[in-house]
């Protein structure tokens, strides 16, 4: 095996190991998934920890890069369709065919409490998160700059689309329709203003 294509194998590797229950983090456990041989880990990583840190980053930007995808996808000008029509089918289908994306995420996170340099990866992936999502809000609302109350709607949306991702790791079904008509409500409604009769 070529050493980019090692180097390459014990961060995939180490990255689906971020979303297993008990994750075999440990440099020996992780070459071994991998098919090379241990000894590369302090030669590509200095450490365990080292291939962790490298996992964290090449998770977060793996979802990034795959949040940020959405916000292209969305019909900007079908009349038919609100701007946010993309985001149910979108998030539901990463859950179909990535069921672990959303676990990686959550491990970051819970790993940012034993790491500082793991912190700041957790802290530009939500920070990140709530930025795109307040865009892709603002947008959906028909504005050209974010408030507040996007940014408010926004932290709503990912933290309904972490709930269904945790109901989907325990094999509970998800409504489409009721996901995408609270989507739609939490998207039409501004935070604060009374609904009018």
């Amino acid at each position: 095996m070529k050493h980019a294509d090692s180097c390459s194998a014990l961060i995939d590797t180490a990255v689906a190991e971020l979303a297993s229950v008990v994750p075999a983090l440990g440099a020996r456990a992780i070459a071994r998934k991998a098919g090379v041989n241990h000894g590369l880990v302090p030669y590509y990583y200095k450490d365990a920890a080292g291939l962790l840190l490298a996992a964290v980053e090449e998770a977060t930007a793996r979802y990034l890069v795959r949040f940020e995808a959405l916000l292209n996808t969305y019909p900007e000008d079908d009349a038919e369709a609100p701007g946010h029509a993309g985001i149910v089918p979108w998030a539901l289908g990463v859950l179909h065919d990535d069921p672990d994306h959303f676990a990686r995420r959550r491990a970051i996170v819970a790993l940012a409490k034993d790491d500082a340099t793991v912190a700041r990866c957790a802290r530009t992936l939500i920070d990140s998160e709530v930025r795109l999502t307040t865009i892709f809000v603002a947008t959906s609302r028909g504005r050209e700059t974010e408030t507040k109350e996007d940014a408010q709607t926004a932290r709503l949306l990912i933290a309904m689309f972490d709930g269904i991702a945790a109901q989907a790791a325990l094999g509970i079904g998800t409504d489409e329709a009721a996901v995408t008509e609270a989507v739609n409500r939490l998207i039409s409604m501004t935070c604060g203003a009374k609904e009018t009769e």
